[in-house]
């Protein structure tokens, strides 16, 4: 009896770690999503500031200073690093790098924001800054004249309250399921107790009822009491 109880107490807690696992996937997965889609939103907010300095004016026909300019301004507005990138993935303007630094700016046609926002309209990317060595949210949507793509608008931001709102959420989920298998363990463990207690004390009433004539009658009692 206490062989198979305790294969049955493991069995059940086998299958309680599997079912929290897959609920803690379930439920960090589409947290996770939630807050990325927050700051999506943010970034999406602060690209139509970005269309509004520009106005009518063609990205193509703006200067290298005019453009720094409004980049400029669009970190001030947003406390986002802007970055101008024409077609074919050359910075035109950076809010961080002078218009004589340029030249030296590699290519970011390849960056993933980049090639995301070339296929559904809009990419977004974290990533670890080479530069300040943190991980950034790179955020990046086309510009458009006449319905065909002349150019880029991305923008990076530092978000420690991101990273602080994941390692929240994820020492929540491990705390959790240690106080649920703690409970689990727990009321298991008292129910065995109190279930072996209970089997004692019939056992030993057979015994004491097994040479009594009239045992066949008081057994079917005991059991429907049960």
């Amino acid at each position: 009896m206490k062989k198979f109880s305790h294969r049955t107490w493991m069995v059940g807690i086998l299958i309680l770690v599997v079912m929290l696992v897959a609920f803690d996937l379930y439920f960090w997965n589409h947290t996770k999503a939630f807050l990325i889609e927050e700051i999506r939103q943010d970034f999406r907010k602060k690209v139509a500031i970005s269309q509004v300095l520009l106005g009518t004016r063609s990205l193509q026909n703006l200067d290298p200073d005019t453009l720094y300019y409004i980049a400029l301004e669009m970190k001030k507005l947003t406390s986002y690093r802007t970055t101008f990138i024409d077609k074919d993935g050359w910075i035109l303007a950076d809010s961080d790098v002078p218009p004589t630094g340029l030249s030296s700016v590699e290519n970011h046609l390849a960056r993933p924001e980049v090639q995301r926002a070339m296929r559904i309209g809009y990419g977004l990317d974290r990533r670890m800054s080479t530069t300040i060595h943190e991980k950034l949210f790179y955020y990046c949507e086309p510009l458009r004249e006449s319905g065909r793509i002349i150019g880029f608008i991305r923008l990076a931001m530092f978000s420690p309250e991101y990273g602080a709102r994941v390692k929240f959420l994820g020492g929540l989920i491990f705390q959790s399921n240690l106080f649920i298998i703690f409970i689990f363990v727990l009321v298991t463990y008292l129910f065995n107790r109190s279930l072996g207690s209970e089997l004692t004390k019939f056992r030993k009433f057979l015994y004491e009822q097994r040479d009594e004539a009239n045992f066949s009658k008081t057994a079917p009692s005991i059991f429907s009491g049960i």
